[in-house]
């Protein structure tokens, strides 16, 4: 009989667990890296210089948590989301609606 493999001393449950909220909140990640990158691009006005400045920095945060978070959900044996498909089913299962085609 082959015993159980244990990461970290956490069962393949508990991992499935971990992995899936980890996942969750990687797809949420994705989705407002995204959102910040598109306010990024369509800032205008007065204030353009400032936010848009201001919006190329929350997305290089975020594209560095998404990384870490990643390589965690992988370092646990899972598989991490990363298709736009999959964080679309993830965001819009909870409720949190979609990014509008229109200007932000």
């Amino acid at each position: 009989m082959t015993m159980p493999r244990k990461i970290f001393g956490l069962s393949e449950t508990s991992r499935s667990r971990v992995t899936a909220g980890l996942n969750e909140v990687l797809a949420r990640a994705l989705a407002l890296r995204d959102l910040y990158k598109k306010a990024h691009w369509q800032v205008t006005g007065l204030q353009f210089a400032a936010l848009h400045s201001r919006f190329e920095g929350h997305h290089v945060q975020r594209s560095e948590l998404i990384d870490e978070l990643g390589e965690r959900v992988q370092t646990l044996d899972g598989v991490a989301i990363v298709l736009a498909r999959d964080v679309a089913a993830v965001v819009d299962r909870r409720g949190a609606g979609r990014a509008r085609d229109a200007r932000a």
